[in-house]
């Protein structure tokens, strides 16, 4: 394939396998693929109006793209959770808070990340805290916007002032990062939270 590639580079290369594009998207094959079409023909999901596939389980995957994954995760040093609660942790209708009898928050991430065709992951000890890692295919129609972090980013802060936070954003070779132990470095005695108005006062 790399012969291929490097013989003829102008050439869109496609390839039509019956396995799942998650099953083998890190295969070294897919540096040289432009287009995948992935997933078993399915006579029942025959449908002769499709393009490039020829049942509706099929998916016409822009490999290079997709494999510029966005990957966000989460590490906390926290309490952690127990074997029990670990696995309940994605369960929308358990949570450990007693405002409430439910908790969105996990099973929502894992739902749209893999609703990519991507990937989730959550580890956790007691003690030790817990790690969280969404896999998005940013190609994928079904991605939802990353939203606005700058607005998320000052709720969290703000709201949980004695906790720190940092926060890594990277797109190809450019990156952006927050920690809040290099603002309170900065600034001293001045409390993260307090209005900007207050900070300037004389």
């Amino acid at each position: 394939m790399a012969e291929i590639k490097e013989k003829f580079p102008d050439k869109t290369i496609w390839l039509y396998t019956g396995d799942l594009w998650e099953n083998i998207m890190h295969y070294a094959i897919m540096q040289y693929v432009d287009v995948l079409v992935d997933g078993e023909f399915e006579i029942d999901k025959k449908d002769n109006k499709l393009l490039w596939k020829g049942s509706s389980n099929q998916r016409v995957i822009d490999v290079q793209k997709s494999l510029k994954l966005t990957d966000p995760s989460n590490r906390d040093d926290g309490r952690g959770m127990s074997e029990a609660e670990l696995s309940r942790a994605v369960d929308p209708f358990y949570t450990t808070r007693t405002t409430r009898k439910y908790g969105f928050g996990v099973p929502f991430f894992k739902a749209a990340s893999e609703m990519t065709g991507g990937s989730f992951e959550i580890n956790s000890e007691e003690g030790k805290g817990t790690y969280i890692k969404a896999v998005f295919v940013l190609s994928h129609i079904d991605r939802m916007p990353l939203g606005n972090m700058t607005g998320t980013l000052i709720s969290l802060i703000n709201a949980n002032c004695r906790i720190d936070f940092s926060y890594n954003y990277s797109v190809d070779e450019k990156r952006f990062s927050l920690d809040t132990r290099q603002l309170r470095a900065i600034l001293g005695s001045v409390p993260l939270n307090i209005p900007i108005s207050t900070a300037i006062s004389p």
